[in-house]
């Protein structure tokens, strides 16, 4: 008998399964992939979907009903873009929104709002606006805080509430200030607002000093340079560091 048809007569008595045993192997677990992947996805929808503000507290009905609108998506694919606009669009004072993924389906949003940045008055009394580095007012209360940087701009007289922005190039100046000031430790107690280019503060030793907003790191880091120096010590004039070089008046 020839041999050759005895091999291939051998072969084409081999089972199936044998002969395709890695492919079969392959296949199964490609549909167990599948089947995995359908069923972590069913069991990972978005069902519950908690909104909490910095301070732990609920956010408000309608901005908690704008994110139920993410029940159904997937907890590893959702898309909130949209919703994020609508949001911040209504509530200026938002920085950023975060998320986290409680699994098996609870997804969990918070709100972070700007940091505080100066107290405001636009008539020299109460009640004074706490104003955050987006230049929006945030609360208003009856007292000045103690180490917050006041600010005054008594041209406008109106009267800003919860939830207001400072009006432009005012409320861009002093927030840049207010932010400046806190990079350096100088004591600011009142910072006057005329105008961008004219903005007067005094410091808590009753010294003054005259900035604009557009360059005020800049104009604060001279100022520094200046009160560390001994020999003006005994000045108590004004410090217009808003030119090349300071001018001292009396």
């Amino acid at each position: 008998m020839n041999t050759q048809n005895i091999t291939r007569n051998k072969s084409a008595d081999t089972p199936f399964f044998r002969r395709n045993k890695k492919l079969i192997f392959t296949l199964v677990f490609v549909a167990l992939w599948i089947i995995a992947i359908v069923f972590g996805l069913q069991i990972t929808k978005i069902s519950r979907v908690e909104c909490f503000m910095q301070d732990d507290t609920a956010c408000e009905e309608a901005v908690q009903a704008e994110f139920n609108g993410l029940r159904g998506s997937s907890l590893f694919s959702f898309y909130p873009n949209d919703i994020e606009k609508k949001v911040k669009g209504a509530r200026p004072e938002v920085q950023y929104i975060s998320y986290k993924k409680i699994l098996p389906n609870t997804l969990r949003v918070l709100l972070v709002s700007y940091p505080e940045s100066f107290q405001f008055s636009s008539t020299g009394n109460l009640p004074y606006a706490i104003v955050n580095e987006a230049g929006i007012v945030m609360s208003v209360e009856q007292d000045l805080r103690d180490g917050a940087v006041y600010t005054l701009a008594t041209a406008s007289s109106r009267i800003y509430s919860p939830g207001e922005k400072l009006e432009g190039e005012m409320g861009n100046a002093l927030v840049a200030v207010a932010q400046a000031v806190k990079k350096t430790s100088l004591r600011v107690r009142v910072c006057r607002y005329t105008t961008e280019d004219e903005i007067t503060c005094t410091l808590e030793t009753n010294r003054m000093f005259l900035i604009h907003a557009r360059d005020v790191d800049k104009e604060l880091t001279t100022l520094q340079r200046i009160l560390n120096d001994a020999t003006m010590n005994e000045y108590m004039g004004v410090i217009d560091v808003r030119f090349a070089q300071p001018v001292f008046r009396e």
